[in-house]
C-alpha cells in the first residue's frame, strides 16, 4: 500500500513540475522588417529598438546602387527587398514597447547629385502580425516630405516609430 502511495505522489509531483516548467518558460517573440536601400558609398546601417532593448544593428544587403539608378525608376522594388529578422526571449519581450528604428549612416553626393544613401521599410512584422509601412511615424521634426513615398514604402530620415498597438504586440 505504501508504495503504490508513494509511486502515486512520486507522479504527481513529476506532473506539477512539469506544468510550472512549462508555464514559467515563456515563448521566444520575433520582429521582422521587410527594408530596401539605396546605396551610396556604402549600403544604409540602422539600428532596431524594442522599447529599451537593442535588439541589434543591421545593413541592407540588397541595395540599388544610385550611381547606376535611383529606386523611383525601377519598375518595382522586389529584386532589392531585405527580410531581417530579430528574435527576442520572451522573458524580455514587451508587449507595449514601441519598435524603432535609427537610420545611422545617411549620405549623399552633395548639390546637383543623383546619388543618396536612402533606407526604406517595406513591411514590419510582429509574432507573424503584419504592420504596414503607414503605421510607422517620422522621427524627425524637419520631415517636410511626406514619409510614405515611393512605390508606398516608408523612408527613415534619421529614425521611425513604430507605435504599440493599444492592447500591446500580439503574443508570441
Amino acid at each position: 500500500m505504501a508504495h503504490r502511495f508513494i509511486v502515486a505522489l512520486t507522479g504527481m509531483i513529476a506532473a506539477l513540475m512539469l506544468a510550472f516548467t512549462g508555464a514559467a518558460v515563456a515563448q521566444d517573440a520575433q520582429v521582422r522588417l521587410w527594408v530596401v536601400g539605396e546605396a551610396f558609398n556604402g549600403p544604409p546601417q540602422f539600428e532596431v529598438w524594442l522599447g529599451s532593448m537593442f535588439l541589434g544593428a543591421e545593413t541592407a544587403s540588397r541595395t540599388l546602387d544610385t550611381a547606376v539608378a535611383r529606386l523611383k525608376e525601377l519598375e518595382s522594388p522586389d529584386d532589392y527587398i531585405d527580410q531581417i529578422t530579430f528574435d527576442i526571449p520572451g522573458s524580455a519581450f514587451d508587449p507595449h514597447a514601441d519598435l524603432k528604428i535609427i537610420y545611422t549612416n545617411d549620405a549623399w553626393g552633395g548639390a546637383n547629385s543623383n546619388q543618396y544613401r536612402q533606407l526604406y521599410i517595406h513591411q514590419v512584422q510582429s509574432n507573424g502580425v503584419n504592420f504596414g509601412p503607414k503605421a510607422l511615424v517620422s522621427n524627425y521634426e524637419n520631415d517636410k516630405i511626406p514619409p510614405i513615398r515611393i512605390f508606398g514604402l516608408f523612408r527613415v530620415q534619421r529614425s521611425a516609430t513604430l507605435p504599440a498597438p493599444p492592447e500591446g504586440w500580439p503574443p508570441p
